[in-house]
């Protein structure tokens, strides 16, 4: 058993990727299981009143939502709340991008020059990059349209009274 032969090392080779395909297949499923379950919301007449709270995606915020779950979510959280898998590695605990009382106050265009300048638009350190080369204006501007449908969508705990 110290030495796999050619065709052991093969057959570990093609049954790690038949592993990678299937993980990858389960995860694209769950995606779009997520997506369909925000954005596909008048099923049945009789969820009419469940669905009427929560606003559906247009193509612009969906636009956004996916440049936001590859990009951002893994620091400010998949609401926008800041509570991302890697917020607690960082030494500045990210914003909540989607905070209802945050954006209130904001025009669309300053949150944006937020996203595409990064942490040193707001005078921080780059803990945050600026996402204006990678993401280009009309993504960055379709992640604004995102954030804005998250805070008409957050509990209305967290809005204004």
């Amino acid at each position: 058993m110290k030495r796999l032969g050619t065709l052991g090392v093969i057959l570990l080779g093609v049954l790690l990727t038949v592993l990678a395909v299937s993980l990858a297949r389960a995860r694209l499923g769950n995606r779009t299981s997520a997506s369909e379950a925000r954005t596909a919301h008048a099923v049945a007449p009789s969820d009419a009143a469940a669905n009427a709270s929560t606003p559906l995606l247009s193509r612009e915020e969906e636009s956004g939502r996916l440049v936001y779950e590859r990009y951002c979510i893994y620091c400010h959280g998949e609401g926008g709340d800041g509570f991302g898998i890697n917020a607690s590695n960082l030494r500045l605990e990210p914003p909540a991008l989607a905070d209802p009382r945050r954006l209130a106050n904001e025009i669309d265009q300053h949150v944006a020059d937020r996203i595409a300048g990064g942490g040193m638009a707001r005078g921080l350190p780059a803990g945050c990059p600026p996402w204006s080369r990678r993401l280009g204006a009309g993504n960055v501007q379709a992640v604004v349209a995102y954030l804005r449908w998250l805070a008409r969508t957050a509990p209305a705990s967290s809005r204004l009274p």
